[in-house]
């Protein structure tokens, strides 16, 4: 009839992607009513979510050091525009669809498999999975759209390849391994600001990750070892280069531990990275409205699980965050003590005195500069 019909055994390509199944539609209710059960080819998304995502901060993200513009919250992160929910609550629907792929920026999910409902403004995601990173990424969960959205979604990732991921969101190639995740996640808001500020949830993650030593930091370490007057101090920080490098790179490490998250800040007490002879136990947040971390991670030899040997703490923006490194190595040992001598003044406070590392690595460049002078 004219308020319904059926096109089964369809084919055909819409721009680059080919597109077969059936869709059907319903047009006799209060909204359209729209079945499809599709099979295609590389799906861009771009396209598909340009109308919930009119005022976004994508161009934020791609230029995170310029100042917020109109429609900015302060990070320059996260749009405060309202989304546009009216699509989902102009029209239901009941949608199965096999893709070669989901593609969306330098995101892609491979042999991508969906199940969703929509009725009356509320999105049922059943079923949503694929390859991702060479991992299996599977999610699902509710989206209400009322006068914004309120979402629901519990996402697992198994094995994703950790080295891709961060090549491709961060540029950095140092870490490789494989990557588990387990989350429950909720947030609520008219935009992506609210949404992001509603952040929350729970959730653990784990894998192997190994670090990557690169030749030229096997130069540095030996360089440090042989540099200047301050040898002691320089070989400290020589002995702390060797102890991570010989914990943590080159080989796997098994990494393991829970996070929580409150109005869009990321919390952890227990992540560990168990490497060989020593361990990282990292504990901090990460704010994602405001885009800042401040982080600390304690690292321990085997033979002294109780005082951390290394310190490192990072703060400021998530992309560009301040390190500071302290601990056993960057203290000044006290001297032997003198014999003792009728008449003798009694020693000075011989406490280990901290020393800044880049201060050492001064002195010892001034050192060796010198020493190729004669």
């Amino acid at each position: 009839t004219a308020e319904r019909f059926t096109v089964n055994d369809l084919s055909g390509q819409i721009g680059p992607t080919e597109i077969s199944g059936s869709l059907g539609a319903d047009l006799s209710g209060a909204r359209p009513m729209v079945s499809a059960d599709l099979v295609t080819s590389e799906l861009p998304l771009a396209g598909l979510l340009a109308p919930a995502a009119v005022g976004t901060g994508g161009a934020a993200s791609a230029n995170p050091g310029r100042s917020p513009v109109k429609g900015e919250t302060k990070s320059g992160r996260w749009s405060t525009q309202p989304i546009d929910v009216s699509t989902l609550k102009a029209v239901d629907a009941e949608v199965k669809l096999r893709a070669q792929a989901l593609v969306t920026d330098t995101l892609r999910l491979d042999n991508a498999v969906v199940d969703a409902g929509l009725a009356g403004g509320v999105l049922d995601l059943r079923k949503l999975t694929g390859t991702f990173y060479d991992g299996a990424l599977s999610v699902s969960g509710k989206v209400v759209a009322g006068d914004g959205l309120d979402a629901g979604l519990a996402v697992t990732a198994i094995e994703m390849n950790l080295g891709r991921l961060l090549q491709d969101l961060a540029d950095s190639d140092r870490v490789s391994g494989p990557l588990n995740l387990n989350a429950t996640l909720s947030a609520q808001g008219k935009s992506e600001a609210e949404l992001i500020g509603s952040l929350a949830g729970k959730g653990d993650l784990g894998g192997t990750l190994t670090v990557k030593r690169k030749a030229e930091e096997e130069v540095g370490a030996v360089v440090l070892g042989i540099l200047g007057d301050k040898v002691k101090e320089i070989r400290g920080v020589a002995d702390a280069t060797n102890v991570l490098f010989g914990a943590f790179a080159g080989a796997p490490a098994a990494l393991k531990g829970t996070f929580t998250v409150d109005k869009g800040i990321v919390s952890t007490s227990d992540t560990k990275l168990d490497g060989r002879a020593a361990t990282a136990l990292t504990q901090g947040t990460i704010a994602l409205p405001a885009w800042q971390i401040d982080t600390r991670t304690d690292v321990f030899r085997a033979q002294d699980t109780g005082t951390p040997y290394l310190t490192a703490e990072l703060r400021g923006p998530l992309d560009k965050p301040n390190p500071r490194i302290s601990g056993q190595p960057f203290q000044r040992q006290p001297q032997p003590a003198a014999p003792d001598t009728p008449g003798a003044q009694p020693p000075a406070d011989t406490q280990p005195t901290p020393i800044k590392p880049e201060d050492v690595i001064k002195e010892g460049l001034k050192g060796l500069l010198k020493g190729l002078k004669n």
